[in-house]
């Protein structure tokens, strides 16, 4: 276990940690998503592009992640022992935030603020390098911004 004193800024750990380790998880943005679709009603689409977006990037990030190999910058702060490039926090993360920004422009700003912090935790944490979470970051966008074009119900059949 690393010394808090180590980590900048000691008094944001607990924030850090909450964002990166209890928040804003998967399952978080999953209960996120439910709440939108319960303000605008039953629009099964979003549910889709959401399922699609994070299970296409979480295999995505998964692969790279295996093919790569390449070890965490620290691996004692509750880290997985897994290895770093590209995080799946911050693919994940700009994956759903692409696809609630797709579906919801005026959310836009907090959904890309929260996939922000989480990734910024990955790094405040050392769990992650500075590349990991924006190599991250951008397939998560990617792969939203191709599944929220590419399948429209309509369009395929």
């Amino acid at each position: 276990m690393v010394c808090i004193s180590y980590l900048p800024i000691p008094k944001m750990v607990p924030l850090m940690e909450f964002l990166s380790l209890r928040g804003f998880s998967v399952y978080d943005w999953i209960v996120f998503g439910l709440v939108l679709l319960a303000l605008e009603g039953n629009k099964k689409i979003s549910i889709i592009h959401a399922i699609l977006a994070a299970g296409i990037t979480g295999l995505l990030t998964h692969a790279i992640k295996t093919l790569t190999e390449i070890p965490r910058p620290y691996d004692g702060y509750r880290c997985p022992s897994d290895f770093t490039f590209p995080s799946m926090h911050a693919s994940i993360a700009f994956a759903l935030a692409g696809v609630y920004a797709y579906h919801h422009p005026r959310l836009a700003p907090a959904a890309y603020a929260l996939a922000l912090l989480v990734s910024y935790s990955r790094i405040f944490l050392r769990c992650h390098y500075g590349i990991d979470v924006v190599m991250g970051a951008l397939l998560g966008f990617i792969v939203a911004s191709l599944i929220v074009r590419i399948y429209r119900p309509g369009k395929l059949a």
